[in-house]
């Protein structure tokens, strides 16, 4: 059975963040975790406000301002993501 402290080492090198990187490379792999944090915030908030439109209403003006605010954090991610 793995021990918490060998556990939590294999979890932060899968996301390179072990004590033998660079600061630039855990710069870029926060980047992409956020990018992919956002990326995935959007992809399941937007359906869920469609639904939650369908079933229960909210004035209609609701939507493209999500919709906007939605274009607008996916593409922050995708910026984040492919940054260097």
């Amino acid at each position: 059975m793995l021990s918490g402290n060998s556990a939590m080492a294999r979890f932060f090198q899968g996301a390179g963040l072990t004590p033998q990187s660079s600061l630039t490379e855990t710069g870029f792999t926060m980047r992409h975790i956020l990018g992919l944090i956002c990326q995935f915030i959007t992809l399941t908030l937007l359906p869920s406000i469609v639904i939650f439109q369908l079933f229960f209403g909210f004035r209609l003006i609701v939507m493209p301002i999500s919709l906007l605010c939605g274009v607008i954090l996916f593409s922050l991610g995708t910026w984040l993501r492919e940054s260097r």
